[in-house]
Parts: C-alpha cells; sequence; structure tokens
C-alpha cells in the first residue's frame, strides 16, 4: 500500500469500545481492539524489496488491542507514492502501442489460448515470469512478460523474437517449444516443454561436490556443449549461458534454456550490457564487437560453477576491508585479464586446462564448441576404457 493509504488505515481503525465477550479470567473488561477475530497480516522482506517499499508496522500502539491480539505484531509494505501528473501532449500508451506489435511471425507456432493452463510460479527474472502448467495434457512451462516490459512496442516484439528464434530449434540439448498463446500482444506466452529437475543453479546450491561428483557433471558438461555446437552451427549467439540457464530432467537430460537475448551473429558485431556480467568475456565488457567465442568464455566460467558451486568471484574479498569485491572492481579485472575465476584443489587437472582455454582474454585464442565437445568426448571415451579395462 501507499503512504496516504498506509496513514488512513493506520489512524482510522481506533479502538473506542468494550465488548461483552471480552471478558479477561479475572472478571475485567478488555477492549476489543481493532474489531478484527483470527487476524493476521504479514508481508515478506522479499515482495517489498522488489517493490522498493518498506517494511513497516501497522498499529503498533498495543495498549487497546483485544487481549487475543496484545503481543501481535502486523506488517505491510509501504510503497513511494506515484504522483501522476497531466500531459498537454497526449503520451502513447501501452493500448495505442499495442496494435503495432507484429505477431505475424508466430502464427504458424500459435496455440490456443484457453488450452493453456498455469497453476503456479516456478521462476523470476528481471524480464519475465516462468509459471509451471498444462498444455492439452502435457506439463508445460509458460514464460510470461513482467507487466512492466509489456509498456512498449519494442520489448514486446524482442520477446517476439526470442520465440520465433525458439521456433528454429530443433535440438535434443535445447529446451523445446510447443508454442505461443495470446489474446492480445500484452498477454503473449512463450509455451515450453516443462524440465522436472529445474536449472542448474538449484542443483547446485542443494547439493554438495560429494552428492553430485565430477563422474556424473561431465554428462552434463557434454549436453551443454553439444547445445552451443548446435547454436552456433545456426549462427546464434547464446549470449547468457550460466547456471541458471542450463536445465535438467529425469528423462530428457540437460538443456540450454532463456533465448531472450539470443541474436542472429550476422555482423558479428553486438552491444554491451545484455548479459550477466560475471560470465560476460573481455570484450563484451568492453563493448567491443564479439562472436560466438564469447559463449565459450561463458562456458570456462560455467566450469568454475560446477567445480565451487558457487557463483563466480563469490568468494573474492577486498583485501583491506575484507569485503567482497565491488561488481565494478571485477569488471575492471576482467577487462584487464588480471582476474579468474576460484577453481578447487578437487578439480579434475584437465577440467582446469579445459576453463584455461575457455578464458583465454584473446577470443581467437579460445576453442570452438565442435572443439569443446569433441575434447570433452574424447576424454570420457578415455576414462571408460580404462574403467573396463580394470
Amino acid at each position: 500500500m501507499d503512504s496516504p493509504t498506509f496513514d488512513a488505515l493506520n489512524t482510522s481503525l481506533q479502538p473506542n469500545n468494550t465488548a461483552d465477550d471480552a471478558t479477561l479470567t479475572d472478571g475485567s473488561k478488555a477492549f476489543t481492539g481493532y474489531n478484527y477475530y483470527n487476524l493476521s497480516i504479514t508481508t515478506s522482506m522479499t515482495d517489498c524489496s522488489i517493490n522498493k517499499g518498506t517494511l513497516t508496522e501497522l498499529w503498533p500502539d498495543k495498549r487497546f488491542r483485544n487481549f487475543k491480539y496484545k503481543d501481535a505484531v502486523f506488517t505491510v509494505c509501504v510503497v513511494p507514492t506515484t504522483v501522476t501528473t497531466a500531459s498537454a501532449t497526449p503520451i502513447p500508451t501501452t493500448t495505442t502501442n499495442l496494435p503495432q506489435v507484429n505477431l505475424s511471425a508466430l502464427q504458424l507456432v500459435r496455440v490456443a489460448n484457453g488450452e493453456v493452463y498455469i497453476d503456479r510460479m516456478i521462476g523470476t527474472g528481471a524480464f519475465a515470469n516462468v509459471f509451471h502448467g498444462s498444455f492439452q495434457g502435457r506439463a508445460v512451462a509458460v514464460k510470461m512478460l513482467l507487466k512492466s516490459r509489456t509498456s512498449t512496442v519494442s520489448q514486446i516484439q524482442s520477446f517476439v523474437h526470442e520465440i520465433q528464434l525458439m521456433s528454429q530449434f530443433d535440438s535434443p540439448y535445447i529446451v523445446n517449444l510447443v508454442g505461443a498463446a495470446w489474446t492480445r500482444p500484452s498477454d503473449l506466452q512463450c509455451v515450453m516443454e516443462f524440465m522436472d529437475g529445474g536449472d542448474l543453479k538449484e542443483y547446485l546450491d542443494t547439493h554438495s561436490s560429494q552428492e553430485f561428483a565430477w563422474a556424473d557433471k561431465y554428462v552434463h558438461l557434454l549436453s551443454i556443449a553439444d547445445g552451443l555446437c548446435y547454436l552456433h552451427s545456426m549462427n546464434v549467439i547464446h549470449r547468457d549461458v550460466k547456471s541458471r540457464n542450463v536445465l535438467l530432467d529425469s528423462t530428457k537430460g540437460t538443456k540450454l534454456t532463456d533465448f531472450g537475448i539470443s541474436k542472429e551473429d550476422i555482423q558479428a558485431t553486438r552491444t554491451v550490457g545484455v548479459g550477466t556480467f560475471r560470465w560476460m568475456a573481455p570484450e563484451v565488457l568492453q563493448d567491443q564487437g564479439y562472436t560466438i567465442s564469447a559463449d565459450i568464455y561463458s562456458f570456462g566460467m560455467l566450469l568454475s560453477e560446477f567445480d565451487t558451486h558457487r557463483v563466480p568471484y563469490e568468494d573474492m574479498k577486498n583485501p583491506i576491508t575484507r569485503q567482497p569485491i565491488a561488481d565494478s572492481a571485477i569488471i575492471l579485472k576482467v577487462v584487464s585479464g588480471s582476474i579468474r575465476p576460484t577453481f578447487t584443489s578437487e578439480c579434475p587437472p584437465w577440467i582446469l586446462e579445459l576453463a584455461a582455454q575457455c578464458l583465454a582474454w584473446d577470443p581467437t585464442d579460445r576453442p570452438t564448441a565442435m572443439q569443446l565437445s569433441y575434447m570433452i568426448r574424447s576424454k570420457l571415451k578415455e576414462m571408460s576404457s580404462r574403467l573396463f579395462s580394470i
């Protein structure tokens, strides 16, 4: 709620009488308090932070409450008041803009909006939320732009491009598109196959290195490399390769997802600020032209995640303050080539060597996705032959 609503609620509902049913054990009367029974008001700190609000106690004066609630704490999120001013020049609105969105590219993959059922949220992001749902009896994941992202044609058109790009993919290492559903541009839904294992980051966070050993990780690495092989063969740069964008499934294996910032690599030049910076290659951070080799650098960062089960550079501290190193400092060090992500002493030597090649400062010194796939596959064959020769 905004400040005026909070002030009105906090001051207007004051206790002013006693009630027959509010008799204490000693025979005295108690005020009925705010005259609500079985009352519980709480607000999540996380939700409040997302909405840029302040968690505030409602009705802090407990002296005149019904004795049932004499120790209760009611908290609400007070958000900044938005002041809307009139303009002499009409401002384009969602209603006037959205008919200009070109959805014709999605007609071939359009599915009936009424056949897509959503039951719960399973993922959140800066641009969209992902929900678990069903379509024609099968489990699906449904991606929808945040309401704040559906106010302009360009934002929705980017989402259209993402779905259109996914419709071109046909690989066991890329999350499959089921279709697109909409009644109007602002409620466009990207319907995808559901992966029952969640994302790799969540899996790394909830499993120790003993529970998720390297012997199990190799197969996942190979699937990710093969996914990059497929994308790069189509001249597509993923541009956001990280554990959060790797999905797992008990039967379908490991797949890449989230192509919201992928672009066709036609002119081999792109703008900065689209991926997550901790996984970004130096040339991307420097706003230079970059190619598919930027994905290989991100794969090297992903190897660090596989090894440490932590976000890259999470353990790095300022030597003086002992506080986590600032993002700006990390970026400067990556650009200068003076920093590398952490690897543990238990990391297999060949993984360290592979990471060193992927994290080469010069993009031309990095292996291709095809070479990555070959090296990983060759190593797996070598280890298999040793195992069977014992």
